[in-house]
C-alpha cells in the first residue's frame, strides 16, 4: 500500500510540474516577446521622431564623433518636452556615410553612455549589414537594440531598463514557481491519501473478511478431526453424528460465501415487478415457520405496489429479512409495503432486543452477528445482511435499520415504476 502511494505522489506530483513548467515557460515567453514589441515599437518613434528633428531644425552646439570637413559637421538638436514622453532610456541616433558615423543626435544620456553607444555603433557597422527597416535586438543578450530606418541612419537605444524589468519578473515569476511546486506535492501527497483510503479500507475489509472466514472453518474442521479420531478409539454414532452436523455447518457457509461474493460482483436485470407479489409470496414461505415458533405475523402490504427491480433477488433480500426476524422476535413480526409517490417502501419488523446504535451502524458488515452464540447455535454466520446489502445495491435501493418504540425495523427503499 506504500508502494502505491508513493506512486501516486509521484506520478501526481510529475504531472502537475510539468503542467507548472509549461505554464512557467509560456507566462515568460509571452511576457519577453511583449517587452521585445514595446522596444520595437519605441525604436520606431524614437528613429521617426528624431530623423524629422533632425530634418527640420538644427540649433545648438555640435557634438561631433569625428572631424570632418565643415561643410559636412551638423549641429545637435534641441528637443521638445513632449519628445521624452516617448522613453526615459538613452536613444542615439546616428547618420552614417560609408560605414562610419559622422554626426549624432541624443536624448537622455550622459558622455560616459554616449561613448559606450558609439562604440557599440561602431561595432554594429562593422559587423552588421544595414538593411532598410532592419530591427535588431535581443532582450537577454545584448544591452542596446538598433534599427535602420534607411541606409544612412541608425536608431539605438539602451534596453537594460526592460532587461531589468525582465529579470526581476523572472526572479517573480521563479518564486511563485517554487511556491506551486511545494503546493503541488503536498496536494499530491493528500490526494494519493484520499486515493488510497478507499483501497486500503477495502483491503483491510478483505483481509478482516479472510480472516474471519478462516474462524469460521476453524471450529467445524476442529470438531470433524476430533470426532473422527475419537471413532478410530471408540466407534459410535454419536461421532458420526458431530461430523455429520459440522459438514452441514462447512457447506451453509461455503454457500453463503459464494453467494455473498456472487451478489457483490453481477449486475441484475432491472425491469417492473410487483413488490407486493413478492412480499405476499415471501410471507407464505415464512408462515410454517413463524407459527412453529409461536410468533404473530401482521401484515399490512398495499396491493400492486409496483417498482423497478430484480424479482429474484428481491425475493432474496425479503426472504433474509423475514429469516433475521424470525430469529430475533419475542412475539410478533410485521412486513409493510407502501407507496410514497416516486419511491416505495418495504418494512420488516420484529418486537426482539432493540439492536445497539453501534450495531446498527456495523450490521451489514460481513460476519457482523449482535449476538455471538445465539448465531453459532443456530448456524448463522453474519452474512445475510451484508448479502442483501449487496442485492439492493445492485437494485440501485437502499437498505437501512433502525430501532422505533422498542421495534427493529430494517426497511429498504425502491424506485416507484410509473
Amino acid at each position: 500500500m506504500k508502494q502505491l502511494k508513493k506512486k501516486i505522489v509521484l506520478v501526481l506530483g510529475s504531472l502537475l510540474s510539468v503542467l507548472g513548467i509549461l505554464i512557467f515557460g509560456i507566462v515568460l515567453f509571452m511576457e519577453g516577446m511583449k517587452a521585445e514589441d514595446e522596444i520595437r515599437t519605441t525604436l520606431l518613434r524614437v528613429s521617426s521622431s528624431m530623423n524629422s528633428l533632425y530634418d527640420g531644425y538644427l540649433e545648438g552646439k555640435p557634438y561631433f564623433y569625428n572631424d570632418g570637413p565643415q561643410s559636412e559637421r551638423r549641429g545637435s538638436l534641441k528637443m521638445d518636452d513632449d519628445f521624452s514622453l516617448i522613453t526615459d532610456d538613452p536613444v542615439f541616433t546616428f547618420q552614417i556615410d560609408n560605414h562610419r558615423i559622422w554626426n549624432i543626435l541624443y536624448l537622455n544620456a550622459d558622455m560616459d553612455e554616449i561613448s559606450e553607444a558609439l562604440e557599440r555603433a561602431d561595432w554594429v557597422l562593422a559587423h552588421d549589414e544595414p538593411s532598410k527597416a532592419k530591427t535588431q535586438l535581443s532582450l537577454l543578450g545584448d544591452r542596446y537594440a538598433w534599427y535602420y530606418p534607411d541606409l544612412n541612419s541608425m536608431t539605438l537605444i539602451d534596453i537594460h531598463s526592460w532587461q531589468d524589468d525582465y529579470v526581476d519578473y523572472f526572479w517573480l515569476c521563479t518564486g511563485f514557481f517554487i511556491v506551486y511546486l511545494l503546493a503541488v506535492w503536498g496536494i499530491a501527497q493528500l490526494i494519493s491519501k484520499w486515493l488510497i483510503r478507499p483501497v486500503a479500507e477495502s483491503f483491510e475489509k478483505q483481509k478482516q473478511f479472510i480472516a474471519d472466514a478462516s474462524h469460521e472453518l476453524k471450529t467445524p474442521l476442529a470438531v470433524i478431526l476430533s470426532s473422527a479420531e475419537a471413532m478410530e478409539r471408540n466407534p459410535d454414532n454419536k461421532w458420526l453424528k458431530n461430523i455429520e452436523t459440522e459438514t452441514d455447518r462447512m457447506n451453509r457457509l461455503i454457500g453463503d460465501l459464494l453467494e455473498l461474493t456472487r451478489s457483490e460482483q453481477i449486475k441484475l436485470p432491472l425491469s417492473r415487478v410487483n413488490l407486493s407479489f413478492i412480499a405476499e409470496k415471501e410471507c407464505l414461505i415464512q408462515e410454517a415457520r413463524i407459527y412453529e415458533k409461536g410468533l404473530t405475523l401482521n401484515v399490512d402490504i398495499e396491493p400492486d405496489v409496483e417498482v423497478i427491480g430484480n424479482a429474484d433477488s428481491l425475493s432474496q433480500v425479503l426472504g433474509i429479512l423475514l429469516d433475521n426476524a424470525i430469529s430475533h422476535a419475542r412475539s410478533e413480526i410485521r412486513i409493510k409495503v407502501r407507496k410514497q409517490g416516486s419511491q416505495s417502501i418495504c418494512f420488516v419488523e420484529n418486537n426482539g432486543r432493540p439492536i445497539p446504535l453501534e450495531m446498527q451502524k456495523r450490521i451489514f458488515e460481513r460476519f457482523v452477528r449482535e449476538d455471538t452464540s445465539r448465531n453459532r447455535s443456530d448456524n448463522r454466520f453474519g452474512l445475510g445482511l451484508a448479502i442483501a446489502k449487496n442485492l439492493m445495491n445492485q437494485n440501485q435501493g437502499t437498505i437501512k435499520v433502525q430501532t422505533v418504540e422498542g421495534w427493529t425495523v430494517f426497511s429498504f427503499i425502491l424506485k416507484t415504476a410509473h
